[in-house]
């Protein structure tokens, strides 16, 4: 064998005993809160009722499972992964990741992380979050009461996440077709709710500031702190901007969320 030879294969299992070491699964990685940035020193879940300061500062990380390997649970629907905007008002408001049997849902005001989509409640791996839509309209961190899934297949063969109360009522359920062009959505007795997937080219890289005191103010991640209301923010295309000057131009490619208050609707819209 030449020393090039062995040299490359050398090389080859250097890199296979890296990327091993390298690999996590689902549950290696820690569980995502969505952020607060208030002046309590203890932020464990749940916060103090009434406390204010929870919600992103700004647009979301774009991923936050990009470590993670292990592959998804073949039961799960894997087409749900991506960015999805609802067919009736064309805005984009949720992203979703999925690894293993973990499954996280990401919007402009949280992150829903439920490390494991075992059917089981109270075995400590289903969403320990705080209400999206009270984050929404005053930033206040308001727990969420125990929630957890489980991937099925409905009726049509659809694969689906299914959302569980802690006495086993489901209270959602996402199912995605086939060729995962399009999701189903159920709240309680509100659906269906049709969504898209949003192709690759159209999918947002920055939240901008839309009307009000801080119109066109921009950000491209945590780290560039929206002064504006999350329900004045939306998720754009941002073509050439510059995040200081507030120079350039976006694309909009989705529309204020509208909530409607007191219905179960209002209640799980971030689910």
């Amino acid at each position: 064998m030449s020393s090039l030879a062995s040299i490359a294969i050398r090389a080859t299992l250097l890199a296979s005993v890296l990327n091993i070491i390298a690999a996590k699964n689902a549950l290696d990685i820690s569980r995502f809160n969505t952020p607060y940035t208030g002046n309590l020193t203890n932020t464990t879940f749940p916060l103090p009722i009434g406390t204010v300061g929870c919600g992103h500062t700004g647009n979301p990380p774009e991923v936050y499972l990009q470590e993670c390997t292990e592959p998804i649970n073949p039961k799960a629907p894997a087409n749900l992964v991506g960015y999805w905007r609802d067919t009736v008002t064309g805005e984009i408001r949720n992203r979703v990741e999925m690894c293993g049997d973990r499954w996280t849902l990401v919007s402009p005001q949280v992150v829903h992380d439920f490390l494991a989509c075992t059917g089981v409640y109270g075995d400590g791996l289903g969403l320990y979050d705080y209400n999206g839509p009270m984050i929404d309209e005053s930033f206040l961190c308001s727990p969420l009461s125990s929630f957890f899934c489980k991937f099925e297949t409905n009726e049509i063969g659809e694969k689906c996440v299914n959302l569980f109360t802690y006495n086993d009522t489901q209270v959602a359920s996402r199912c995605v077709t086939e060729d995962g062009a399009n999701m189903t959505i159920y709240y309680g007795q509100v659906g269906p709710l049709i969504y898209e997937k949003v192709a690759a080219k159209d999918e947002p890289n920055c939240m901008v500031c839309v009307g009000g005191e801080f119109d066109g103010a921009i950000s491209f991640g945590p780290g560039e702190i929206l002064p504006c209301p999350i329900s004045q923010r939306d998720w754009r295309i941002c073509d050439g901007f510059n995040s200081n000057t507030m120079s350039g131009s976006a694309i909009i490619v989705g529309i204020p969320l509208v909530f409607f208050g007191g219905s179960l609707l209002t209640f799980l819209a971030l689910l």
